[in-house]
């Protein structure tokens, strides 16, 4: 019999989402706009890399730059804008999740740990901070960043869903199973709870 396929993580943040290409699972991330795959990055043809970026209004130039280096340019200038207002929780949430989706992990924890001590009430933060470990495989450094969330909302459907999930992909079954009942006792939301179903299903049928 085939190994199911596992479930997604939900992330509640502002980028992009992210496909984790590790053997057990495809991690996947909702959030409020379109949910999009991004494939490791890679530098680009000159036209390709300009079409890319057009949607975000970043303009490559005429030097041609890869994507790569556009990314460096464009966390130079948030870092810039940061060194200005260095308690911003905005502007400390940009840079965390820039760098997030530029795949540079390390650097993204460090910048959404200070947003979140800048705003500690903005939750999305908390997700995608447990997005970057679940990245880097550290499955229990976002349990853990879980657990302290539901310590202190217990019914947080969202935290109990990916507990689930992170369990579910460390291969601790009843555990997850029980994550995802909580979970869908816990949401209002049909996207999740649907989410929360399929889950079951999965888990069970394995």
């Amino acid at each position: 019999m085939s190994k199911p396929e596992l479930p997604a993580i939900a992330r509640v943040g502002l980028s992009v989402a992210l496909i984790v290409g590790m053997a057990i699972s495809g991690l996947l991330f909702l959030r409020a706009r379109p949910t999009v795959a991004t494939p490791e990055p890679v530098a680009l043809a000159a036209a390709q890399a300009q079409a890319a970026h057009e949607s975000a209004g970043v303009d490559l130039g005429a030097d041609r730059r890869d994507v790569n280096a556009v990314l460096s340019a464009r966390v130079a200038a948030l870092e810039a804008r940061v060194a200005e207002a260095p308690e911003e929780p905005a502007l400390l949430a940009e840079l965390a999740r820039l760098l997030h989706d530029g795949h540079r992990e390390e650097q993204a924890i460090a910048w959404y740990q200070r947003a979140m001590t800048a705003d500690p009430s903005d939750t999305s933060l908390l997700f995608d901070l447990a997005a970057v470990h679940v990245v880097l495989g550290d499955w229990e450094s976002a349990a853990s960043i879980l657990e302290a969330r539901l310590a202190s909302v217990r019914e947080d459907a969202t935290a109990l869903y990916n507990l689930g999930a992170v369990r579910a992909n460390q291969g601790r079954t009843a555990d997850a199973i029980r994550h995802f009942e909580a979970a869908g006792e816990a949401t209002t939301d049909p996207d999740l709870g649907a989410r929360v179903a399929n889950a079951l299903t999965r888990l069970r049928g394995a």
